[in-house]
């Protein structure tokens, strides 16, 4: 869904122009990351209308598009090349300036430009694939938004399959314990929150409220009621995951936020000592039991007084208590 050095230059800029015949093998590997997200169908519809003559690109001067679904494809076009390009540098940055010659390996430089040191190499082949995360959470943002127009996206295992969790993406995740908008660091913790999910949530709220919740997350149909629900399950959900997963889970811990691991170490940035990841698991352990234990209470309000005309009793939620 690339076919030229313009086009690449269009989502990313660290490259010269000769970098799309070398980065091509990588486009091709890259696709099967994509297209895992957005499945085969949805991948399928980009590509025949990026090779249509109703395709227009967005970065063109003066673009225009040629009706309103093609606007919409357009879009999408757009959106899984993001992530496609960053992740095809990242798969090929390993390679980028070494040559197989007669000799064995070598390094390509010269007196202009010299190879970066390995903790460069590392950060900014670091910082391509957190990119490409935070564009693929775009993607499917996107897709959800306009899932009515894309039907190829609507009902699919792959959609299905992102609406799984009761937090279902690195933002939402981010939002109760800061991991810097992270996918990769919330894809190692997608286990542990279906793990947590039915550890502590089912066993509060029951099956039925838990299956409703899901089937109208995945539908995009949650009530006012629902939305309130969320906001009080997600906060002990994101504590608990992250408690299950602080003895393996690869992190950092920096102010403000975690970030994944370097496996390259500089001086700014230094695995967190032991008895500072038992203090901040002890922390995760001991507020997400207070959360739930309000979470409990709220549930337990509802199921005593119905919200019926009849009673004339509200449930008022605050950031500490519930009170009728």
């Amino acid at each position: 869904m690339i076919s030229n050095t313009q086009e690449l230059q269009q989502h990313i800029r660290l490259i010269s122009q000769n970098d799309f015949d070398n980065i091509r093998p990588s486009l091709k590997r890259a696709e099967r990351y994509v297209s895992r997200v957005t499945g085969q169908r949805t991948w399928e519809a980009a590509l025949t209308h990026y090779r249509s003559e109703d395709y227009g690109n967005v970065h063109t001067q003066g673009y225009q598009p040629k009706d309103e679904t093609s606007g919409l494809m357009d879009q999408l076009v757009d959106r899984i090349q993001d992530p496609l390009v960053h992740y095809a540098y990242y798969l090929w940055s390993p390679q980028a300036n070494v040559i197989l010659s007669d000799s064995g390996y070598q390094v390509v430089w010269s007196e202009s430009m010299r190879p970066a040191q390995e903790w460069q190499i590392r950060k900014a082949e670091q910082s391509l694939l957190d990119t490409a995360h935070e564009f693929m959470d775009d993607l499917v943002e996107f897709l959800d938004r306009h899932i009515d127009a894309f039907e190829f996206w609507g009902g699919s295992e792959e959609q299905a399959s992102c609406h799984e969790l009761l937090i279902r993406s690195a933002r939402e995740f981010s939002l109760q314990i800061p991991i810097n908008d992270s996918r990769r660091v919330f894809i190692e913790l997608k286990p542990h929150i279906q793990r947590s999910e039915h550890s502590y949530i089912l066993p509060i709220i029951g099956r039925e409220q838990f299956d409703l919740l899901k089937e109208r997350q995945k539908d995009g149909e949650l009530t006012p009621e629902d939305e309130t629900m969320l906001g009080l399950i997600r906060p002990p959900l994101a504590h608990m995951a992250l408690w299950h997963a602080s003895a393996m889970l690869p992190v950092d811990i920096l102010p403000g936020n975690l970030t994944g691991s370097s496996s390259t170490n500089t001086p700014k940035n230094q695995p967190a000592h032991t008895q500072l990841l038992n203090t901040f698991a002890a922390h995760l352990k001991s507020t997400g039991e207070e959360l739930l234990k309000q979470l409990s209470l709220f549930v337990q309000a509802l199921h005593a007084v119905p919200p019926t005309e009849s009673t004339g009793k509200t449930i008022i939620v605050t950031d500490k208590c519930f009170s009728l």
